[in-house]
């Protein structure tokens, strides 16, 4: 299969080849704006979250909501973090709903239309969340008020499954197969490199603009107006290898059609059940299980504050400090090169490691990591368990790579919108968390619940071990 793409690739028409590096740069570019918005303001927004939760949800004093992560409100710490806990329970079942069934869509629909309309799509949510949150900010409303102004509609676009859907697979749609994991990666870092902003935003927020959360969110929106202005002056519709095949029907008559077309739906799937050569059906099903379990840890950060809140006492800006590192930012940008930039090619070209056994590598990292956590007892520790593991950084380019090489170059996105497919894992992962996070003021459960994550992290890396096995 691989031998076909590469031909493929190489003896396409003269005019798909014609792909500037400015336009073959393009996604990594967008992908930065995107994250660059989302770092800058991911700590400020726990921070807003938890005072709208204790000024307006339960009334409590100026004096005390400024002054909530002192030990002396310590039974107002808790009753605040009740409220932003059960908060985002449901902030994620309403982000994730619509794309969970959009995703039954969207990835054959972009393979026969292109990849440019779900990555506009998803930028559009991400620019009305900023603005509906902007407009929350400026009204005396309610936290659970955020669900269905900011979250839900933007839900509705995709959001992040449209972002990364269209960006991966466009990636892979103009590599070849020799590259493809390498270009992956450099792809993971133009996002991931975005950390150091994490702490950029505290010292704005803190220092230039006298904590005004409506200055911080008008920086958000400001960049995620311009990551969509890029995409579409830059983005190709179609792309070099994007095989658009001759489809009868609706979803080849009109360009949103084939959205509403329930064949899609049966295209997708049948991409997931049809026989492979050399066991590949069962090692793609292996990888969507892996990834799956993977995105049980998307909504560590919002516990990871809550919990350090309590235990440790820390304010904005230490949790701010925390995650900096955490993310590959000041401290820890070498580790980050060394997972990113030096680890998945010296593994896979150097050392000639397979796909899976790096993988294997990546996850276990992950686990060793939040082991730690869970036996922290100083500050201190939390941050040897962030260095143990950033080396988790290479697991998800990857299972990306490793998919894409799995599947034919015409059913690429249909293979990518279902390994994208974690929003059942996230409402699933609502339902697993629930009594934890109930209880997270008990600082045993908060343990708990990393240790829960620690043990969800070794699954991939014993799934993507069968699956070479097999």
């Amino acid at each position: 299969m691989e031998d076909m793409e590469r031909n493929n690739f190489h003896n396409g028409d003269e005019k798909k080849e014609k792909l500037t590096k400015w336009n073959n740069l393009s996604v990594e570019l967008v992908l930065f704006l995107y994250f660059m918005a989302y770092m800058m303001t991911s700590v400020v927004e726990e921070s807003l979250f938890i005072d709208k939760a204790c000024r307006i949800n339960l009334n409590l004093s100026t004096n005390i909501c400024d002054n909530i992560s002192s030990e002396e409100n310590e039974s107002y710490k808790k009753k605040v973090q009740l409220v932003v806990s059960n908060f985002r329970q449901y902030e994620s079942m309403a982000m994730h709903a619509v794309p969970t069934v959009l995703a039954l869509f969207l990835g054959a629909w972009s393979d026969r239309h292109g990849r440019k309309l779900p990555m506009l799509l998803g930028l559009g949510g991400a620019v009305l969340y900023a603005l509906m949150i902007i407009v929350n900010i400026v009204n005396d409303w309610p936290l659970e008020t955020v669900l269905y102004t900011a979250t839900f509609p933007a839900g509705m676009t995709g959001s992040a499954l449209g972002i990364f859907l269209a960006a991966f697979t466009y990636i892979a749609d103009i590599t070849t197969p020799e590259n493809r994991t390498q270009r992956i990666t450099l792809l993971e870092v133009a996002y991931s490199s975005n950390a150091p902003l994490c702490e950029l935003g505290i010292v704005i927020f803190l220092k230039v603009v006298d904590k005004s959360y409506l200055a911080m969110f008008s920086i958000q929106l400001a960049l995620q107006v311009t990551a969509f202005v890029y995409a579409c002056l830059t983005m190709k519709r179609k792309t070099n290898h994007s095989v658009l095949a001759k489809h009868t029907g609706v979803g080849s008559r009109c360009l949103w059609g084939g959205i509403c077309d329930w064949n899609i739906v049966v295209e997708t799937w049948r991409t997931l059940t049809k026989k492979h050569p050399n066991n590949r059906r069962l090692l793609f099903i292996s990888i969507i299980c892996a990834m799956g379990f993977y995105t049980f840890q998307r909504d560590e950060k919002h516990i990871m504050f809550l919990y350090t809140q309590l235990k440790f006492h820390w304010s904005v800006s230490e949790f701010s400090r925390f995650r900096t590192f955490y993310s590959s930012m000041i401290y820890k940008s070498f580790v980050c090169c060394l997972g990113l930039f030096a680890a998945v090619p010296l593994l896979t070209k150097v050392l000639g490691m397979r796909d899976t056994i790096v993988a294997c590598i990546g996850c276990l990292a992950h686990a060793s990591g939040r082991m730690i956590f869970t036996i922290a007892q100083q500050p201190s520790v939390l941050y040897v368990g962030a260095a143990v593991g950033s080396l988790g950084t290479i697991v998800a380019p990857v299972l990306r790579s490793i998919t894409s090489k799995l599947i034919p170059a015409s059913e690429r996105g249909r293979g990518e919108t279902t390994r994208c497919q974690n929003g059942s894992s996230q409402i699933a992962r609502v339902l697993v968390y629930r009594q934890p996070s109930d209880n997270r003021t008990e600082l045993a459960r908060a343990s708990e619940l990393m240790c829960v994550r620690a043990r969800v992290h070794q699954r991939p890396a014993i799934n993507a071990e069968r699956s070479l096995i097999n």
